[in-house]
């Protein structure tokens, strides 16, 4: 068939620019615009290589290297092993969402052409590409859905910035499995903080003037108490300081609802003296940021 480098390179640009935010999602990085687009257009430019006739290891072998290169393109800068790690979860997206759109044309029927690890559809099957893709991204929010509750079940501590009153407060916490408060209003996520810990950096925040319109009544129940109120205030933003096998990051979200606890939270053995206690939801409600 006769294939048209216009059509090769947007069908790969788009699909490069999706792969691109999935990645950067499942690894917590940030992608600017700018580095997005230029990662899109190295994924729209290398496949040209469905024109070349190279054996199945020099295929393998170039597209290691291209993989390499976008991530650092778009990721930079990062440690070489860093880029390996994000670089592993970029080609395996590659496949699945490559692999779900390839399936849903070949039960549709619709014609194509493959080679050197690239499909092409010409002017036509759009819808079938975008639908297979579709197939592939629910697939793997699945696997990522699956991935966050077991991660959620291991306690860990985080570094922590909570700003509120133009005053920041450096603290670690904890991610609590079992905290399942939210705001009744906003239906936000709420953490708790010890109130001793918030005195110290902000006053009664109760008390203050500057905060009647953040403070929230939010109502639980827990062990030993059948319902209960506790006040919470809504913080200007929270940083999240993570580290983790795809390098250091931060998480960042604005108007963060803390709970004030009465009281100190309780460290294991070998655990660092925390105190918040964060909802799960809160580590998945900002944007990662470097």
């Amino acid at each position: 068939m006769t294939i048209y480098a216009e059509y090769l390179f947007l069908e790969n640009f788009i699909a490069g620019l999706g792969i691109l935010k999935l990645t950067a999602l499942m690894c917590g990085r940030h992608l600017g615009n700018l580095r997005l687009v230029a990662g899109g257009c190295m994924c729209g430019i290398f496949s040209f290589i469905i024109l070349l006739n190279l054996s199945g290891f020099m295929t393998f072998f170039y597209e290691i290297l291209f993989v390499l290169a976008v991530m650092a393109a778009s990721f930079a800068p990062i440690s070489m092993k860093v880029l390996i790690r994000i670089g592993a979860v970029f080609y395996c997206i590659s496949f699945l969402l490559g692999g779900s759109a390839v399936a849903v044309i070949w039960l549709s029927g619709a014609g194509g052409a493959v080679n050197n690890g690239f499909f092409y559809i010409g002017a036509g099957g759009y819808l079938l590409v975008l639908a297979g893709g579709v197939v592939g991204v629910v697939m793997l929010m699945s696997v990522m859905k699956f991935v966050k509750q077991r991660s959620e079940q291991a306690p860990k501590t985080v570094k922590l910035s909570i700003e509120l009153m133009g005053k920041k407060l450096e603290c670690t916490g904890k991610v609590d499995s079992a905290n399942f408060l939210k705001d009744p209003l906003s239906g936000k996520p709420v953490s708790l903080i010890s109130s001793k810990k918030a005195e110290a950096c902000w006053g009664d925040i109760l008390k203050n003037d500057m905060c009647k319109n953040r403070v929230r009544a939010v109502p639980y129940k827990s062990v030993g108490c059948e319902s209960g109120v506790i006040m919470a205030v809504q913080c200007d933003s929270l940083t999240i300081d993570r580290g983790d096998i795809f390098g250091r990051h931060k998480i960042y979200m604005r108007n963060v609802f803390m709970g004030l606890y009465d009281g100190d939270f309780s460290a294991g053995e070998e655990e660092e003296p925390f105190s918040v206690l964060l909802q799960p939801d809160v580590m998945c409600e900002g944007s990662a940021v470097r």
